[in-house]
């Protein structure tokens, strides 16, 4: 577990602060104990958190993301139209029901969770551009070619969605690493 905080100053307080937690692994219940800081009336010894985001961020529900978002593709629709509360309710409902942090957690049952927004996959064109940069990047220790952004593209392990499936290779399991 990974815990960022950054303060943004608003006439010499602190009035917004910014939490960001790298979900790694924690154990079931663990999340609770910052449940006093998320409530409505969030006064933990003196310190008001009630302008304060937290953010969690994890790979909790991947498969169903790409499941979601394999069928938007299927009925021929773009990623653009797809909606956040289309993955709220998804996401809602497997990160209670399973293991991890979040399973059978007060931060859902109280609805103190205002949104779970997903990260969705990167389709093969986006993790090709990100390619391209890198080896931009690198400069004149890398030339770029077709060739090499195709191999090293290749490379990448992408979401299987069966035998003979159209959407095999489009979608990266771990984005542009």
């Amino acid at each position: 577990l990974y815990f960022w905080t950054c303060c943004f100053p608003l006439r010499g307080k602190c009035r917004l602060a910014i939490n960001l937690w790298k979900y790694l692994e924690f154990s079931e219940g663990l999340v609770d104990e910052i449940l006093p800081f998320l409530e409505p009336f969030a006064h933990v010894e003196g310190t008001d958190y009630r302008d304060s985001i937290f953010m969690f961020t994890s790979n909790l529900g991947a498969k169903e993301i790409a499941k979601i978002v394999s069928e938007h593709y299927t009925a021929d629709r773009h990623r653009t139209d797809l909606k956040a509360s289309v993955f709220d309710i998804v996401l809602s409902k497997y990160s209670y029901n399973n293991e991890g942090g979040f399973k059978f957690s007060n931060l859902i049952t109280k609805q103190v969770i205002d949104l779970h927004l997903p990260f969705l996959p990167l389709e093969r064109r986006h993790v090709r551009k990100c390619i391209e940069v890198e080896i931009q990047r690198l400069g004149k220790r890398c030339r770029l070619t077709e060739d090499l952004v195709a191999t090293i593209a290749n490379r990448v392990v992408y979401y299987d969605f069966g035998k003979d499936s159209p959407l095999n290779g489009l979608f990266a399991r771990g984005g542009c690493k």
